[in-house]
């Protein structure tokens, strides 16, 4: 799969990144581009807009808050349609994307059930059609038919990002969604509270050969007329791992005493989720696979018992096997009870979770739950993949890196479900340094600490052929202990020196990362590193450990950092947007220096060098990877070669830009001189005096 190209790319991206939120990306540059002001018309001005779109037209709904965020989009359901039972119709090849969040609310408040009006979901799609929305709510949806908001059909599909679904309902199939033919649904870090069928499937219906990737999401309080109160899955759609529908890290919870999922047909994989019910947390015919999750009952819990109904009993079995062996495992998972065919060495069955809830409805492993520290500590090949994933992703429901080290043993172990216990540490300024793993010699990370909230890292690593090396940037958020990037890009394209052109550089999201650190020191083993990696592009997920390999601002008091500490950052030449310079000045005067750029063929390239500082300049030996190992579980140091490349020359005279020159001894480099102006400031790091 060929990278997409995008702009703004590299360094201007960053800038961007750090002065706003990210918003979300459009596949493709052929988008038109609607901003609409929030007002009593808008449905209107959103509709218009839709019916002048030609068969090919794509357009992009851009919601504009106003102050506060306080603006709300408003659809009466007396309106006239394009559709009669959809405000929105997309026909064949018309993609839509609503964005802007995370208070943003597409919200129907004026749908009555009372059969004087024809109650209306918010979008049917048809043929290859694709709704997008991010941080959005739907709220009070619903639809006499299937498909309380979305109905998706032939090829066409919804994909959701912080998205909410609070009280839809249909009286047929799937409260929010039905999805059919070969449609697909899916979401991330999204919430799904209180919808309803009266039918199947009280969140959402797949059938036919319909997909879905549900991930890092909860699925409360749902409710259908037969059984599935969250998802009814009745499709022989072949998702990840030969299964219709991929759910991953997500939670399903609630008093439901008619299965949480029903599964008559189709195959379903479960992957570091979690399930709590009174009565059966899933019914299934066809195929219910997992690993890493956690089947708990709902009633244990003091205060949820009159939601359930007021009982004190157990519940019948968790999972009701109606097929010939239609639970699998694939190890790590724990079982209240024995009825989810858990017969793995690693399994846990018969025993309590001890999870207790959080504020957002979310359930945390307490100290000395089995859940905690029990899973997996690498990445494992899961079936029909050849490349490895990670055990529990990088992050669990609550966005916490993971894995954590919940009981400060120093080894980082995935919990087993979809939240992971916070373990010791914090992120401090402390943490702008380099990282790397001793036993991965030739790979690391930079990370530059911006505020208490962000932080970007950079890693310099190998290629997934081994052809040479590979850098990857991306700006991260920080949650307790941990520092989790979710977009982390990868940049090609163009060539070294007088060839360069941003115009050629192509960026994509090789996946996912996170850090997470007992400590500011991170010693001994140091901290943790994961990348969920990106299979079409050829990175696998890796897992590796982050040893502290250089000081800026010291941790705790321990070191006085250099009077230039301050010039410590990021910098780049905005007529090279692309490549630039990473810089951290080390309380011994010397001054560590990364090139992020560009061989003669078009491909990644970072050259390093570490140098004596001398007033406001630097001048050092800089080296590269004249020879390259391969990223992931094929890694081996030994086959990495650092070589001469030239060397760097630095002089600052003043704080917001530096001097940058190169001479290279590698033909076909040559050399040049150029002022780089700062783009990154370390958080409470101060620049000196000139």
């Amino acid at each position: 799969m060929k990278p997409a190209r995008q702009k703004p790319i590299a360094f201007t991206l960053l800038l961007l990144l750090l002065s706003s939120p990210p918003v979300l990306q459009a596949g493709g540059d052929s988008f038109q581009d609607v901003p609409i002001a929030v007002s009593a018309i808008s449905e209107e001005e959103i509709l218009d807009a839709i019916s002048e779109m030609g068969p090919d037209g794509k357009l992009r709904i851009i919601v504009d808050l106003g102050a506060n965020g306080a603006n709300t989009v408003q659809f009466s359901p007396s309106l006239a349609t394009p559709a009669p039972s959809s405000v929105i119709f997309l026909g064949d090849l018309r993609q839509v994307e609503v964005i802007r969040g995370p208070n943003a609310r597409l919200q129907n408040a004026n749908i009555v059930f009372d059969g004087s009006i024809a109650a209306r979901r918010f979008v049917e799609l048809g043929g290859s059609a694709r709704l997008a929305t991010e941080g959005i709510t739907f709220e009070n949806w619903g639809t006499n038919a299937s498909g309380g908001v979305v109905k998706a059909l032939n090829s066409s599909g919804y994909e959701g990002l912080n998205t909410r679904f609070i009280n839809n309902r249909s009286d047929g199939a799937g409260g929010v969604a039905q999805i059919l033919d070969s449609g697909y649904f899916n979401v991330s870090q999204s919430v799904f509270d209180g919808n309803e069928s009266g039918n199947y499937g009280g969140s959402l219906a797949f059938a036919e050969s319909a997909t879905g990737h549900l991930q890092r999401s909860a699925f409360m309080n749902g409710d259908a007329a037969t059984f599935g109160c969250e998802i009814d899955m009745n499709s022989t759609g072949q998702g990840r791992f030969g299964a219709a529908v991929f759910i991953q890290g997500s939670q399903f919870s609630g008093p439901c005493i008619r299965a949480g999922i029903e599964n008559p047909w189709g195959g379903i994989f479960s992957q570091g989720s979690s399930f709590y019910y009174d009565d059966d947390a899933a019914h299934s015919t066809g195929s219910f696979t997992s690993t890493h999750s956690y089947y708990g009952s709902y009633m244990n819990y003091p205060g949820l018992q009159a939601d359930s109904g007021g009982g004190t009993s157990k519940p019948n079995n968790l999972c009701e096997d109606f097929g010939s062996g239609a639970f699998k495992s694939l190890g790590y998972n724990l079982n209240e009870d024995s009825s989810c065919g858990l017969n793995q060495p690693t399994d846990i069955t018969n025993t309590e979770g001890m999870t207790s809830l959080d504020g957002n409805g979310i359930f945390i492993p307490q100290v000395g739950s089995p859940l905690l520290d029990s899973g997996m500590t690498e990445t494992l090949a899961l079936p029909g993949e050849t490349l490895h994933s990670l055990p529990c992703d990088y992050k669990d429901i609550t966005g916490l890196g993971r894995p954590q080290d919940g009981n400060n043993d120093g080894v980082f172990e995935c919990d087993r479900g979809a939240a992971e216990a916070p373990g010791p540490g914090a992120i401090v300024p402390g943490h702008s340094a380099a990282f790397f793993d001793p036993a991965r010699d030739g790979m690391g990370q930079y990370v530059e600490m911006i505020s208490a909230d962000t932080a970007v890292v950079y890693t310099f690593t190998a290629r997934p052929d081994g052809t040479g090396s590979a850098w990857f940037i991306g700006v991260g958020y920080v949650q307790g202990n941990s520092i989790v990037v979710d977009q982390v890009l990868r940049l090609n394209g163009t060539s070294f020196g007088a060839g360069f052109d941003s115009a050629e550089i192509e960026t994509s999201v090789i996946g996912g990362q996170s850090m997470v650190f007992n400590d500011c020191e991170a010693g001994g083993d140091g901290g943790n590193v994961a990348y969920s990696g990106n299979h079409d592009q050829g990175f696998e997920a890796l897992i590796t450990r982050a040893q502290r390999l250089s000081d800026i601002l010291g941790c705790n008091g321990g070191i006085t950092p250099h009077a230039n500490a301050g010039l410590s950052g990021s910098y780049f030449l905005p007529a090279r947007d692309g490549e630039g310079i990473v810089v951290q000045w080390l309380p011994n005067g010397q001054v560590l220096v990364i090139f992020f750029t560009y061989d003669l063929n078009g491909d990644q390239q970072w050259v390093i060098g570490i140098g004596d500082s001398d007033g406001f300049s630097v001048t050092m030996d800089a080296l590269y990877a004249s020879s390259n190992t391969v990223w992931g579980s094929g890694f081996d140091p030994d086959d990495v070669d650092l070589d001469p490349w030239g060397t760097f020359e630095l002089i600052w005279t003043e704080c917001g830009g530096v001097q940058f020159s190169y001479n290279s001894s590698v033909a076909g480099y040559g050399s040049a001189t150029r002022q780089y102006i700062r783009l990154s400031n370390l958080w409470e790091a101060t620049c000196p005096d000139f």
